[in-house]
This record gives structure tokens, C-alpha cells and sequence, in this order.
């Protein structure tokens, strides 16, 4: 029997199992007493198992996983938890690979309504049994408590649809949207500075304007343009001194900075800004949205959060965005940030006249802080300038940035990811919000230094700034918002369901046709029609389709405990210098050859693939979240250094430090490993995986704008099905690509100039993806040294770099495998 501590007797006490297993004990009571010894051994060999009997065992472990002490108990054949061990166990039980007499103890048990202790000893008991009897053929499957979750930042170029991304925002805002707030409105709009003048205002457009509990110049019936009047003649005579100025967009012409052509109801920018009648995504404060009467809270929040994405794109280090919903006589504020949007709630501008005219003079009146702009970042005619801390001392730098950043995320509820690179070429600067469950990726560059891992960014400066919970202060949240799900029916909503379910982007009905007004300046506005389904890329349908799946939009792996992910920003100064793994196709030099590009590639990948393994072998961290953005390309020529740096090393894990306590990971799904993406623990070959993704990637996307004659370029990417649908549907694409045969078609997606990288790629695949004997692809860590992945997969880097024909005495010196970390 398992002995228990102290603490784990404390845990059981303090967390009793009650009634919780009382729907189970009469089925567990009748199969006790039809069983008959061999007669329920389901392991393959005995009889066939009876779905009646399964599914009772299914029950009982459901149960004891889902409660508190399964998920605090630690179970004693590893680090994870009982709940952890329970789920394996579960999945065996599902699949009929499981043999009753195992689980027989802990059934007769709970049939005779055994103490706490008893019950949970034998959970242990049956933990341990069935591991031995169950022998691993690689590293076993289990789940490291970091949940893993999309964002909308996959979409880019001619993928940005309406559709497809208001189709990522759900998944992106379903399980983070609050209503009704409190304290929304005396947080952001009373107590201010401005609020007297917003007082005044009030009081003097409520003698002109308000009759019988209504205002009497306000537009009946409320449609878009006569509200839009309405408020132009309001700002002129209320607020003509105002920071800030309310504009319109007439056409999507009108509003350029995004990769998707957008048209706004309402939004403001600062007044002095020149341009009246052009205007940028980078200038926008506020953006609202004026709507009739025909309007749903999912569609009209979605819009709203496509728009919130572009701004936040076009303003990456923004640290939220004030919105607002203005339909018939009602209307709702909102603002979002890097945890999601909340609201202040439903208000009717005739009942409450005051909170109205508040709200409007408010987004006018409002300062940069107010506003949710960067105020850490210091902006200067000569340029963007930043003070940051370089030691425990209190030691500060500063530092000038290049204008744009080289890198940036196309999401709202993510990490936000930024990298800007020093004016004089010493350094990258990285703003980014990190949960405040996961140390900061300062302490894993500082432990990483300790231990003399080689080819990672050196810290040179870090400076926390703000965080979720300081922006949120002073708000008390409900629980989330509970959206309908669509075409599903009402069970498919039950808590077991959801579990169950994958799907990221699933279950969302969005009307095709929009609901804007029309300018009569919009004739694109006015000649736009639904296409056919023949006429939609099939990207597009895939979205339809899984729409269409009915199951639940949840992750399988997102908790729900109602409070929402408070996340710390930060800024990060690194050395040295480079530029994104992605950016080897956008050289500045116009006679850099193709082949001298490819180098450039394959040579940062193989130093990086060295860095990984001196920090996971040295440093004992797991870097975790591998992706084109997270590789520099230092830009080196002397021979000796290292060509490629791993950078972002926010989700990284020291191994054995146990979970983190984080909702989720939001990692790049292109980039992620098919096991990662089916809950199973992250190692460091699935980070070897995603290597391989990263190359295949770059190749068969990045390799086009190399090439000065594109034809041949796809249409529509095989690619696309790596970060498109459910987490399920993304595994079973990744797999089927990895097949030989699958493998082919990917690369026939390469460029011809890079007919050279295939017999490279065919290798990596054959080390990673090993057919079984059953022809099974192999895809999991096998016991034993890293070695039996890291060297191989090196030195076939090195043997490609070999057959390019090198152009110089350096690249001799740098493609012999002399450069980089060994």
C-alpha cells in the first residue's frame, strides 16, 4: 500500500469526498457481484470489454480526477499529480486496454463506502499498479499543467478575412469576456481631472437638449449616419479644445496601417495630427461602433475585436484600448487589454443622460495613461528612447530603438510579444506580458549565464513595468460571460462535453453579409455580394466546416475558474543585436544571392539547434516555444561565433520546478509538435520537432520573397492546416504531412531554388518520424540520451551546408561546422 504523509492526510481531511461518488456505487455494487475472475480482463488477450462496464469505470475516474485532492495529492511514481495520473488511466480505461482486476480493490471499496484515506490509498495503489503493467515504449504521455491555447496571431496577409478572424477572436475572448463590471465606470470616467469640465458639458447640453426623460436632438430612429451627425455637431460646440478628436472612416481607403482593409463608425485620434481625411492605425484611441436595431452581443463584440486587433498590430507596446457599442438608445463601454475585454455593462443613454454625455466627453478629455498608451517608451523628434535597469543596483541604461519593431504579434490576448533592435546595433529590446505564474525571462537568462550555456541572448537590462492586475484595479469581476454555442445542441454544453472537446475555432455562426452603414463615397461598400462557397478560398470553408462541427469552442485543456490571467509586462534588453530568423528573405543587399540566403538560413538554424541543446543540457531549461520569431540571426562574419541565438525564453521551464501554475500556453501553432498539441508533456525532442517546422516553414513560405520570378508560388498553402481548426484536427494534419508521402506534397511547395533544402528536410523527417514495425509513424521521445537526436540531426545540417557551394574563405570555415556552439 502507498504510504501517505502527513500533508496528504491533511489534503484528504481538509477535502472529503462526500457524496461524490454516490452515482457510481450502485453500478460498481452490480458488476462486483455478476464478476467472475477473467471474465472483465479487457487488456487484449481476455474477452472483448463490455461497454456498460467501461463506462462505469470511466465514470469513477472522472469523478476522482476532477476533485480537489486528485488535483493536489502528488502521485508516487513521478512529479505529476493524481488528477494527471487519473487521466492516463482514463484514456486506457476509453481505448479498452485495462484489466478489471486492477481496479477491483478500489471498486469493492467504494461499493462498501470505505474511509477517505482507504479510498484514496487504493487511487494510489491502482496509480502504481497499473504503470508497471503498462510499460512505456517512449516517454509516457501526461500533462504538464500549462494548458495550451491559440491566438488570432497565426492569420496574416490575404488570410485576415472577416471571417476567418473573427472565427480565431472567439477562441481568442470566449473564456476572458466580463459584462458589467463593477466599478467600470468610476474607475475610468469619474474622479478625473477632466471630470468637472465633463460636468459642465453635462449640464449644458441637458438645459438645450434633454425634455421628459429623453434627449431631444438625439436621432430618432438611431441609424448609424444621423448618430454619426449627431455627434460631429456635438463635438463641435462641446468639445473643439478637446486632446483628443472624433473621426469617421467614408471608405476602407480611408483608414491604412493593417494588412486588411477597414471601415470605422466612430474612433478618435489626437487633435494636431494633419492628415483629416487619410488616417493610420498607429493614431487611433478610441474606436466604437454605432449599430441599429438589429444586433447581437457575439457578432457586434467580434467586430469589435477584429478592430482591436489592427490596433493593437499597428500599437504592439499599447497596453489597452478603450471601445465602446452604441445601438438604438443603448449603449455599453469597453475596454480590452492583454487578458481579454470587459465591459461596464448595458446602460439606456435616456435613462441615464449623465453617464451618456460622461462617456462622450470622457474618450475626448482622456490623457495617454487614460487612453492605455505606451508612457514607458519615451517619444522624441530625434526618435524612440527607453531607461531600463541593467542591474540589482537600480543601475540604469538608456537606450535609442528603431522606429518599427522586427517583431510583433497579431493577437489581442496573447503575450504581445515585441522586439525592437537599439539605434546603434547593440542590442534588441523585448516588451512582452508574461503570466505572473512563470518567473521572469530575466531569471532564466541570468541561470542560464550561470551555467555557461552557449548561443543564448545575454541579459543586459530588465525593467518590470506594469502588469494586469495594477491596470485592473479597483474592478470586481463577475464570472466570464457565458456565450451561446451556436449550433450546438444543449448537452453538448454539459461541463463533461466541453472537456472533451478541441475545438479552438468551432461552433461560431457570423452573419456573411455586414451590418455597417453605407456611404454613399463606398462603392466597394456597395458592390460587394456573399460569394459562393466555389468562390471562398478553401481556407474559408475549412472555417465553415468546423462551424459546422457542433462541439463546443473550449480548449480540452483551458481551466475555467473564473478570474481572469493576470499577466506582467515587462521590458527585456538583450545582446546581441540581430534580426528575426524570418528576415533571412528580406536581405538589404540586392546582389545577395539566393543560394548565399540559404546558407544564411540553414546556418542559423543549426547554431540555434546547438544553442537549445547547451541550454537544455547545461542550463537543465527547456526552452519550450521554438518559432520563427524566437531565432535571431546575429549577422556575424568572424569565424568562431555563433550565426544564430536563441531568443524568448517567456515559456521556457527549468526542469523538475514542477507546474507553473499558468492558464495557458500560448505558443505558435504552426510551429508546435503534433504530441504537444495532444496534451502530452513537453520534451525536448518535440522542440527538436518544431525546428523541423520552422525550416519547412521558412522554405515553403519565406523562400518566395527571394525569388525574383514567383509564379509557382500556391495559392493556398498545405501550410495552412497547421494552425487551422480544432487541436485535433492540426495533429492529425501535422502527422499526415510527416508521412512520406505527405511529406512530398509539402515539398513541393518549396521554391526551386530551394530543391537544395529538400534532401536536407527528407533526413530530419526520417530521424524524427521513424515508421514502426505496423508502419506507424513514431512520434514521441524514446528513452535514453538526447544525443540520439541532437547529433544526427546537426550533423546532417552540416553535410547540406557542405553540398552548397561555398563563396568565400569565411564560408568555408563557417559551413565546416566549425561555427556555432558544439
Amino acid at each position: 500500500m502507498a504510504k501517505l504523509s502527513q500533508n496528504d492526510l491533511n489534503i484528504i481531511a481538509e477535502h472529503p469526498l462526500d457524496t461524490s461518488l454516490d452515482q457510481v456505487r450502485e453500478p460498481l455494487r452490480q458488476i462486483e457481484q455478476s464478476y467472475k475472475p477473467g471474465s472483465l480482463s479487457f487488456d487484449g488477450v481476455a474477452d472483448g470489454p463490455d461497454l456498460g462496464h467501461q463506462k462505469v469505470l470511466s465514470r469513477l475516474l472522472y469523478t476522482l480526477q476532477g476533485h480537489e485532492v486528485a488535483l493536489a495529492l502528488r502521485s508516487k511514481i513521478g512529479n505529476n499529480d493524481v488528477a494527471n495520473e487519473l487521466s492516463k488511466l482514463f484514456g486506457l480505461v476509453r481505448s479498452g486496454r485495462y484489466n478489471y482486476e486492477h481496479y477491483r480493490a478500489l471498486s469493492r471499496l467504494v461499493v462498501k463506502k470505505a474511509s477517505d484515506v482507504d479510498i484514496w490509498n487504493a487511487v494510489l495503489d491502482l496509480i502504481i499498479t497499473v504503470s508497471r503493467t503498462t510499460p512505456p515504449t517512449s516517454i509516457p504521455p501526461s500533462f504538464d499543467g500549462t494548458p495550451v491555447t491559440i491566438s488570432s496571431s497565426s492569420f496574416q496577409g490575404s488570410e485576415q478575412t472577416r471571417q476567418i478572424i473573427e472565427s480565431a477572436m472567439f477562441y481568442e475572448i470566449k473564456r476572458c469576456t466580463y459584462r458589467n463590471v463593477d466599478g467600470f465606470f468610476e474607475k475610468y470616467f469619474e474622479g478625473r481631472r477632466w471630470s468637472c469640465k465633463s460636468k459642465e458639458i453635462y449640464n449644458a447640453v441637458k438645459k438645450e437638449q434633454y425634455r421628459d426623460e429623453r434627449w431631444t436632438d438625439f436621432p430618432d430612429p438611431p441609424d448609424g449616419d444621423a448618430v454619426w451627425k449627431w455627434l460631429s455637431r456635438f463635438q463641435d460646440n462641446h468639445l473643439s479644445d478637446s486632446p483628443g478628436v472624433f473621426y469617421t472612416t467614408a471608405s476602407t481607403s480611408d483608414l491604412t496601417g493593417a494588412e486588411a482593409r477597414r471601415q470605422l463608425d466612430v474612433f478618435t485620434k489626437r487633435r494636431g495630427i494633419e492628415n483629416t481625411e487619410k488616417h493610420n492605425w498607429k493614431d487611433v484611441r478610441i474606436i466604437g461602433e454605432l449599430k441599429q436595431s438589429k444586433w447581437e452581443l457575439k457578432k457586434s463584440l467580434l467586430q469589435l475585436a477584429r478592430y482591436m486587433r489592427d490596433a493593437f498590430t499597428a500599437q504592439p507596446t499599447r497596453r489597452f484600448i478603450h471601445g465602446f457599442f452604441l445601438h438604438n438608445t443603448t449603449m455599453e463601454l469597453w475596454v480590452f487589454d492583454r487578458s481579454g475585454p470587459y465591459s461596464s455593462g448595458e446602460f439606456n443613454i435616456h435613462e441615464e443622460p449623465e453617464k451618456f454625455i460622461q462617456a462622450i466627453t470622457g474618450y475626448a478629455l482622456m490623457d495617454d495613461e487614460e487612453l492605455g498608451l505606451d508612457t514607458f517608451t519615451e517619444m522624441h523628434n530625434e526618435g524612440r528612447f527607453i531607461t531600463i535597469s541593467t542591474d540589482a543596483t537600480g543601475k540604469e541604461k538608456r537606450m535609442q530603438l528603431d522606429e518599427a519593431p522586427f517583431v510583433k504579434q497579431r493577437a489581442v490576448v496573447c503575450r504581445g510579444t515585441t522586439c525592437f533592435r537599439s539605434i546603434d546595433h547593440s542590442g534588441v529590446v523585448k516588451f512582452s506580458w508574461t503570466s505572473d505564474k512563470r518567473p521572469p525571462e530575466a531569471d532564466h537568462l541570468r541561470l542560464a549565464q550561470e551555467k555557461g550555456v552557449e548561443g543564448i541572448a545575454k541579459l543586459t537590462g530588465y525593467q518590470r513595468i506594469t502588469s494586469i492586475s495594477e491596470l485592473r484595479s479597483g474592478l470586481t469581476f463577475p464570472s466570464p460571460h457565458h456565450f451561446r454555442s451556436g449550433t450546438a445542441s444543449a448537452s453538448t454544453s454539459s461541463q463533461t462535453q466541453q472537456s472533451q472537446s478541441f475545438g479552438p475555432i468551432q461552433n461560431l455562426s457570423i452573419s456573411r453579409t455586414s451590418l455597417k452603414r453605407k456611404h454613399p463615397g463606398d462603392k466597394q461598400g456597395s458592390q460587394k455580394k456573399s460569394r459562393s462557397n466555389s468562390q471562398k478560398s478553401k481556407l474559408s470553408q475549412q472555417f465553415e466546416a468546423t462551424q459546422q462541427s457542433g462541439e463546443p469552442a473550449v480548449s480540452l485543456f483551458e481551466p475555467d475558474d473564473g478570474n481572469y490571467s493576470n499577466r506582467i509586462l515587462g521590458c527585456l534588453a538583450i545582446a546581441p543585436a540581430g534580426k528575426a530568423l524570418s528576415e533571412f528573405a528580406q536581405s538589404p543587399d540586392p546582389e545577395k544571392s539566393v543560394a548565399s540566403a540559404i546558407k544564411e538560413l540553414l546556418i542559423a538554424l543549426r547554431d540555434a539547434i546547438n544553442a537549445h541543446r547547451s541550454l537544455y543540457l547545461k542550463g537543465n531549461i527547456l526552452h519550450r516555444d521554438i518559432s520563427e520569431n524566437n531565432i535571431i540571426i546575429t549577422g556575424t562574419e568572424k569565424a568562431g561565433d555563433v550565426a544564430g541565438m536563441l531568443i524568448d525564453l517567456d515559456l521556457a521551464k527549468v526542469l523538475g520546478s514542477g507546474r507553473s501554475g499558468a492558464r495557458h500556453q500560448t505558443g505558435t501553432m504552426e510551429f508546435m509538435a503534433i504530441e504537444v498539441l495532444q496534451g502530452i508533456d513537453h520534451t525536448y525532442r518535440h522542440d527538436l520537432e518544431s525546428f523541423f517546422y520552422v525550416l519547412i516553414w521558412l522554405c515553403a513560405r519565406r523562400g518566395w520573397d527571394l525569388c525574383k520570378n514567383p509564379n509557382g508560388r500556391p495559392k493556398e498553402s498545405r501550410l495552412g492546416r497547421w494552425y487551422t481548426g480544432s487541436f485535433k484536427d492540426i495533429a492529425e494534419a501535422k502527422r499526415g504531412y510527416m508521412h512520406v508521402d505527405g511529406f512530398e506534397d509539402i515539398l513541393m511547395e518549396f521554391p526551386s531554388d530551394f530543391n537544395c533544402v529538400k534532401p536536407l528536410c527528407r533526413r530530419i523527417r526520417g530521424i524524427l518520424f521513424p515508421l514502426l514495425e505496423d508502419g506507424a509513424l513514431f512520434k514521441g521521445t524514446r528513452d535514453g540520451p538526447s544525443e540520439q537526436l541532437y547529433d544526427p540531426i546537426v550533423e546532417v545540417f552540416d553535410s547540406a551546408l557542405a553540398d552548397i557551394t561555398p563563396s568565400s574563405s569565411e564560408d568555408r570555415e563557417s559551413l565546416s561546422g566549425k561555427k556555432g556552439v558544439q
